[in-house]
């Protein structure tokens, strides 16, 4: 019975460059806290989970993956918060490399003292966005230095503009555009369509 998977979605897509075919699941169709992007390789013919992420993926022909946050609660205004993976040959598994956020000056504004700490000598484009790639432990940092002394940096690591980043992704995910996936609808039609038909399964009568 495919009833509890309706509404979600799949494809079936070499995304981390082995030359083999991935299960991509996107488990859209929940609550945000239960929605998941899941990759699945396939060995001897069993599942093996490579990623588990929050469903809104973007993979690239070098074995990076970005997948977005599910909340954007900070300060980051217009940009929204990713985590970038890599894929990991030896390990069969997609590992993390960094998460990236900002700091856009619009939801800070009216609070003098942030708007006054907003580290414009990094915001070479003057656009009211800085970004920060963070790396190891951040999450485990404050948002801010404990000691109430805002030098521009956010989770302890220096800011970064645009191009930077851009330059930096590009090292990543080698300059290449993301790849386009055939997603459909999970449902039978669609993975009978795959080779995999409904198999007819006979249950035995219920006792008594």
């Amino acid at each position: 019975d495919l009833s509890p998977a309706e509404g979600n979605q799949f494809a079936v897509e070499d995304v981390n460059g082995d030359g083999e075919k991935e299960l991509i699941v996107y488990w859209t169709n929940a609550c945000t806290a239960g929605m998941q992007g899941l990759v699945y390789g396939f060995d001897g013919g069993a599942l093996r989970l490579e990623l588990s992420a929050f469903p809104d993926l973007t993979f690239y022909g070098s074995g990076t993956a970005r997948a977005g946050w599910s909340h954007n609660q900070g300060w980051a205004g217009r940009f929204w918060p990713f985590s970038l993976y890599q894929y990991s040959p030896e390990g069969g598994v997609y590992e993390q490399i960094c998460d990236v956020d900002a700091w856009d000056l619009s939801v800070t504004a009216e609070d003098e003292t942030l708007a006054a700490a907003f580290p414009r000598e990094a915001d070479t484009d003057g656009d009211g966005l800085v970004y920060y790639i963070l790396t190891g432990d951040w999450y485990q940092a404050s948002r801010v230095p404990l000691d109430g002394n805002l030098s521009g940096q956010l989770w302890g690591t220096d800011p970064v503009d645009g191009a930077a980043l851009e330059e930096w992704l590009n090292t990543r995910t080698e300059g290449e555009e993301p790849l386009a996936l055939s997603v459909q609808e999970l449902n039978e039609e669609n993975i009978a369509a795959l080779g995999y038909p409904r198999p007819e399964v006979s249950y035995p009568e219920p006792a008594g």
